[in-house]
């Protein structure tokens, strides 16, 4: 059973879609999966969407009330780790499906780190859809017994706009254990 509700406090830093200098605090919002044991928190300005085979899919609108003109979005994809992939395995299978499965793809920066002594792969990288070149963001975690996958996906030319949303949403990501409710 998903769960949705709102957070208290200690949420991420959002800038507001116009740029300013400085980040505003923003109420965030909580989605569990307990049957793919996760959670995340994230903005109340992004809204959730409903995706096919994805587990959440949360939206950035230019307008607040606005739902035609999607500026950035996210989504997490969860399977069980039937083959017992590792983190680095499970990232090498994803980054070539990716170039086999989008145009252009140039992957801008990858990094290993440990979030919050959890191990996790990130990948930023540019691929073009419909004549746009677009930005995306990908996280990957994997457990013995689920892997994870986080994606952000921007136009390029605004991507810089949703640093903090982004840093905030994937920073957000836990992994619910039986003693981490």
């Amino acid at each position: 059973k998903k769960e949705e509700q709102p957070t208290r406090g200690g949420g991420p830093l959002v800038k507001k879609k116009k740029q300013s200098d400085s980040p505003t605090p923003i109420k965030t919002l909580r989605f569990e999966n307990p049957e793919k044991k996760y959670k995340i928190e994230y903005p109340s300005t992004w809204k959730k969407k409903e995706g096919d085979k994805l587990d959440l899919v949360l939206v950035a609108y230019a307008e607040e009330n606005d739902t035609t003109d999607p500026l950035a979005t996210m989504n997490i994809m969860s399977e069980k780790n039937r083959n017992d992939l590792t983190l680095e395995k499970f990232y090498d299978e994803s980054i070539a499906n990716l170039k086999v499965a989008l145009k252009d793809v140039q992957i801008v920066k990858a990094e290993s780190v440990v979030h919050d002594r959890l191990p996790m792969k990130w990948v930023l990288y540019t691929h073009e859809t419909q004549g746009i070149k677009m930005e995306q963001f990908q996280f990957f975690f994997a457990t013995k017994e689920m892997l994870y996958t986080i994606t952000f996906t921007t136009a390029a030319n605004s991507f810089h706009t949703f640093r903090h949303d982004i840093h905030g949403i994937a920073n957000s990501f836990d992994i619910i254990t039986d003693t981490n409710n």
